[in-house]
C-alpha cells in the first residue's frame, strides 16, 4: 500500500553465511531461538543442494513480490558494501 503513494525502495540485506551450508560433513545442531526446539540438520550433499534451491526460490519469490507491487529493490549482500547496489538502481533509475 506505501509503494502504490510513494517512491518506496526495498533494500534486502543477504548473509552469505545464511544462504549455504557450512563446509563440513555430520549433522549441525540447530536451536529455534522462539520455540526452543532442536534439530539436527544433515550436511550431505543432497542437503546442501535442497537448502540452496530452496534459498534461490526464496528470493526470486521475492522479487516477485517487489515487481507485483511494483517496487524498486535491491539486495545487498551483508559482507559487502552497499554502495555499489545502491549506486547501481539510481542509475537505472535516472535511464528510464
Amino acid at each position: 500500500m506505501l509503494a502504490a503513494k510513494h517512491d518506496v525502495i526495498a533494500v534486502v540485506p543477504q548473509d552469505p553465511a545464511e544462504e549455504a551450508l557450512p563446509p563440513g560433513r555430520g549433522f549441525l545442531q540447530l536451536r529455534d531461538l522462539e520455540s526452543g526446539r532442536h534439530v539436527a540438520v544433515s550436511l550431505s550433499a543432497r542437503t546442501r543442494r535442497a537448502y540452496a534451491d530452496q534459498m534461490r526460490a526464496r528470493r526470486a519469490a521475492l522479487a516477485q513480490d517487489f515487481y507485483r507491487v511494483p517496487m524498486d529493490h535491491v539486495f545487498v549482500s551483508t559482507d559487502q558494501s552497499p554502495v555499489e547496489p545502491l549506486l547501481s538502481l539510481f542509475a537505472r533509475r535516472m535511464a528510464q
